[in-house]
């Protein structure tokens, strides 16, 4: 905890939080255990209590006790989310696998459009172009269009 306390964003919580975690950890043994677990960490303990704080606020705002943020705490690390935790990393790990079957078929489906891009005869400067069709000026007697009353008389 001491070393997660060193590499924490914000010193201003976390050092309170962590300093009584590890005073009520030796008064506890069976806290000190739960905090000891491999799949506990200070940065899931902020989040958890950060998700707790958000439930709480009216609005955009939020205000809690700190004896009220030190029982979510001690909260956290007695939730048994090891079950949790791995199903997470299965999902992570199954979303990584299939992102990586995605981009092998974006890159198969380019190298097949390249193919088909380089069957395709480009123009040649040699080729004939299409006959263009030249407009034809109207000619002044022939009324184009709308016609006014002055071309009547």
């Amino acid at each position: 905890m001491e070393e997660e306390l060193k590499n924490a964003k914000d010193k201003n919580f976390a050092d309170p939080v962590i300093t009584y975690l590890l005073k009520r950890c030796e008064e506890d043994d069976g806290l000190a255990e739960d905090v000891l677990q491999n799949h506990k960490t200070w940065k899931k303990c902020f989040d958890y209590i950060y998700e707790q704080a958000r439930k709480q606020k009216s609005g955009n705002c939020a205000a809690v006790r700190d004896d009220v943020v030190y029982e979510w705490a001690e909260d956290y690390f007695h939730l048994d989310d090891k079950a949790v935790e791995e199903k997470k990393k299965k999902e992570e790990e199954k979303r990584k696998k299939q992102q990586k079957q995605d981009a092998e078929k974006r890159k198969q489906q380019k190298s097949k459009q390249k193919t088909v891009k380089e069957k395709i005869p480009e123009k040649t400067p040699d080729a004939k172009p299409m006959k263009e069709v030249k407009k034809q000026a109207p000619k002044k007697n022939e009324p184009e269009g709308q016609m006014s009353l002055f071309d009547l008389l």
